[in-house]
């Protein structure tokens, strides 16, 4: 039995030996990728992720830091309006909302908007750690933000910070912060609860 067994791996090993000198399809049959092409390809992903994050990480510090010192001023800076989103954190009179009274009512609802689990996740989140979504998905994944693409910088990634909590009644909840590039520069461009933009 164990003359059978090591006459099977001599035979079956030249297979397995065939099969790892096989790749991807970069390489022609036969031929080894060398270390330096993963290392290249693995620094090419890398940079390429490192340059959609570099662009919005100074404004990720300056969001950050304006929730951190409760700036309101600063946050209505770093915020595009009008907000879409704010509508459930308000108490609205039926009027329509102009740039001044969005603005207003992003201040009154602040409180609300930045509870203590979104605050805290905004807060622990670092910028490399933020969700990149495509237009398609975040169309799919979040009902109501067609508003948010519109007027959208050609080339503005979307990010999303996440949080999400039981409430009061241990009810589950959630809330995400949608930034995008408009006209330059990053902001906060919406803020869909519960899944949806209302």
């Amino acid at each position: 039995m164990t003359f059978f067994r090591y006459w099977m791996l001599l035979f079956i090993m030249p297979f397995f030996i065939s099969a790892c000198h096989n790749t991807n399809g970069s390489a022609g049959k036969g031929e080894l990728v060398s270390d330096d092409s993963i290392t290249n390809n693995r620094n090419n992903e890398d940079s390429l992720n490192t340059k959609y994050y570099q662009t919005i990480q100074p404004f990720w510090a300056d969001f950050q830091q304006a929730i951190r010192e409760n700036n309101s001023n600063a946050l209505i800076k770093l915020t595009h309006f009008p907000l879409p989103g704010v509508t459930p954190f308000i108490e609205s009179d039926g009027s329509t909302a102009s740039q001044d009274t969005d603005t207003a009512q992003f201040l009154s609802a602040l409180p609300d908007i930045l509870a203590r689990a979104p605050r805290e996740q905004i807060l622990r989140t670092n910028a490399d750690s933020l969700v990149t979504i495509s237009k398609e998905d975040l169309t799919q994944q979040i009902s109501g933000s067609e508003p948010i693409l519109q007027n959208l910088d050609m080339d503005s990634q979307i990010y999303l910070c996440y949080a999400q909590w039981s409430d009061d009644s241990d009810k589950e909840t959630n809330q995400t912060f949608i930034f995008a590039k408009k006209n330059g520069s990053y902001k906060l461009c919406g803020i869909a609860w519960r899944g949806g933009i209302y």
